[in-house]
């Protein structure tokens, strides 16, 4: 359910582990191939992407923390340009790491897939009420109060009062403050 895409590596560097996003990413775009070992089609970037993911299984077999960090410029099946973006790092484990084992992970966030914030998350992250949580989703999406009133078929007063609660509960004073909390304490989530 992430947007962002999580694969986890063996000492060899090979995935022992891809999250459903990860495999989506790879799946859909044109500029990473999903497979034992983590392909770029093009030969310039597969040279960087081994590169970047052999000195951060290294870091890790040596106990060493590394993160690196790499942008993929690619085609989706649309068409449409843009960037991967990838961070690599090593992972914290004994020295008896067994074949399989991860050493090593590496995080996808592609700009141009659209995630949501689930309501469910955001009401247990916060302590929300059913009527706040709609509240809340609205202006997650951009909404004003206004349209916020007139869409849940209340006065604004019901809507300005949820406000406060929602501030309140979320330690912010104003609706944009109030957003960015939201957004950044809640992971993306891929319905």
């Amino acid at each position: 359910m992430l947007s962002v895409g999580i694969v986890l590596l063996d000492r060899r560097g090979r995935t022992c582990f891809a999250n459903h996003s990860a495999v989506e990413i790879a799946r859909n775009l044109r500029g990473l191939t999903p497979g034992e070992t983590l392909k770029a089609l093009d030969g310039t970037h597969q040279l960087s992407l081994r590169d970047m993911l052999g000195k951060v299984v290294y870091c890790a077999l040596k106990r060493q923390d590394r993160v690196l960090c790499y942008a993929l410029k690619r085609r989706n099946s649309r068409g449409s340009r843009g960037e991967l973006t990838m961070v690599a790092c090593a992972l914290d484990g004994d020295e008896a790491v067994a074949e399989t084992d991860a050493v090593a992970a590496l995080f996808i966030t592609d700009p141009q897939r659209v995630s949501k914030h689930s309501s469910r998350l955001i009401a247990s992250q916060f302590g929300l009420t059913p009527a706040e949580t709609r509240i809340a989703n609205g202006l997650i999406h951009g909404k004003s109060p206004e349209d916020i009133a007139r869409s849940l078929n209340v006065s604004q007063t019901t809507v300005a009062f949820h406000l406060r609660n929602l501030y309140q509960k979320t330690g912010t004073h104003r609706q944009a403050g109030f957003v960015s909390r939201v957004l950044t304490a809640t992971p993306g989530i891929v319905y």
